[in-house]
């Protein structure tokens, strides 16, 4: 165990690092009191998964540590026990990525429960996905320096530069939350947050479907067999990048997987037509493989249910007047209650909403509902009308 002391702005903290299992045991076994704030380091440049670094843990009644996942005598089983113990809970700020991490580390399973602050944030009306260091001036007035944020956080001995940035990203989080959880209460909104948190401690929200990933890919066409194709391609890339564990740009870039789509080989010969695409790929067994993979769509054609993107616009086309007037009662509503509209809804599911495909559309549901889904509903139904009074925009009805 490595330990180190400096001061954290007006703070003058000791810092450990922990390298062996025994010495994270110790830890995990100390009284953590009701939560725990937790943030990590990683890399996913070179890598389909991301490359945990660090995770740092603080807490008010235990000193910070920083745990060294890369060390070599060092097992994690103590951290992720401690993950799983729902009796305290896990502070973290646009926690999103960190779940995703521990989603990997807990073999499928997540922590909870979990409070993030930047979702807390922006129901309490500090605007939409404020930054951490951000959130951190405007509650404990510090300056947080956030030049370390994208250095080499595999490299070892982790620098004490490196060390002193990323303790802060767990110190300050104390006050934080300590200042948030406060305002929550006072203005009953803690029920509005845990819905969201319910989406975040869900397995589901990490769980990467490759034959959903030609969703992701933007493609000119109107023909159901070329996103049939596509999608085919998708799901093999997605597949082949998670094996070896390289991003998936790196097997095949997005516009070759279109041109191989709208094209369709039929044999070898054909992909030497397509620009950018691997020599790798154009002959011997790779090509042989795609080549039955673009078969096999193309007589899955008929028995898809894929919806074609192309369609959807122009459905979207039509309702367009719609969508607006949903806008703005969308931010008359979120200047209401000073939350960010974005927090309430989306343009996609304002979409949804005046298309009719209102199956599990957040705004309908829980506090959303009650905030804007209701009167939403209402104005497409004609019993709310906007207009304006003295230069103001009015609801009426």
């Amino acid at each position: 165990m490595i330990r180190k002391s400096f001061w954290l702005i007006k703070v003058f903290i000791d810092v450990r690092i922990i390298e062996t299992t025994k010495d994270l045991k110790d830890f995990c076994k100390q009284d953590f009191g009701d939560f725990i704030t937790i943030d990590t380091e990683f890399l996913r440049d070179k890598t389909y998964y991301p490359l945990l670094c660090l995770v740092q843990i603080g807490s008010p009644k235990v000193e910070p540590v920083a745990v060294d996942p890369l060390a070599k005598d060092i097992d994690l089983k103590p951290l992720v026990k401690l993950l799983a113990d729902e009796t305290i809970l896990k502070v973290m700020h646009a926690g999103k990525q960190d779940m995703e991490i521990f989603y990997m580390l807990m073999k499928g399973k997540l922590p909870a429960p979990v409070f993030d602050t930047q979702i807390a944030a922006s129901v309490l009306g500090y605007g939409e996905q404020i930054a951490y260091h951000a959130l951190v001036k405007r509650i404990c007035n510090e300056d947080i320096d956030k030049s370390r944020q994208f250095t080499d956080w595999s490299h070892r001995p982790i620098s004490d530069a490196q060390l002193k940035y990323a303790i802060g990203d767990v110190t300050y989080l104390i006050d934080v939350y300590k200042n948030l959880s406060e305002k929550l209460e006072q203005q009953g909104r803690l029920e509005w947050i845990k819905e969201d948190m319910q989406i975040l401690t869900n397995p589901k929200t990490y769980a990467n479907d490759p034959d959903l990933a030609w969703q992701r890919i933007k493609m000119r066409s109107h023909k159901k067999q070329d996103y049939v194709v596509l999608q085919a391609l998708a799901a093999w890339r997605e597949k082949e990048a998670q094996r070896v564990n390289i991003p998936k740009q790196r097997i095949m870039k997005d516009d070759v997987l279109t041109q191989i789509a709208l094209t369709k080989p039929k044999d070898e010969s054909g992909f030497k037509r397509i620009r950018g695409m691997a020599d790798a790929f154009k002959t011997g067994d790779k090509a042989k493989n795609l080549l039955k993979i673009i078969a096999k769509a193309q007589k899955d054609i008929e028995s898809s249910t894929i919806e074609i993107p192309s369609n959807k616009k122009k459905k979207q086309a039509d309702v367009s007047h719609i969508v607006d007037m949903l806008k703005l009662l969308l931010k008359l509503n979120a200047n209401e209650h000073g939350i960010a509209g974005r927090m309430i809804a989306n343009v996609q599911e304002l979409e949804d909403f005046a298309l009719e495909e209102t199956r599990d559309i957040p705004m309908l549901q829980g506090w959303r509902y009650k905030v804007f889904g209701k009167e939403a509903e209402a104005l497409v139904k004609g019993k709310l009308t906007l207009g304006l009074e003295k230069g103001r925009i009015k609801k009426s009805g």
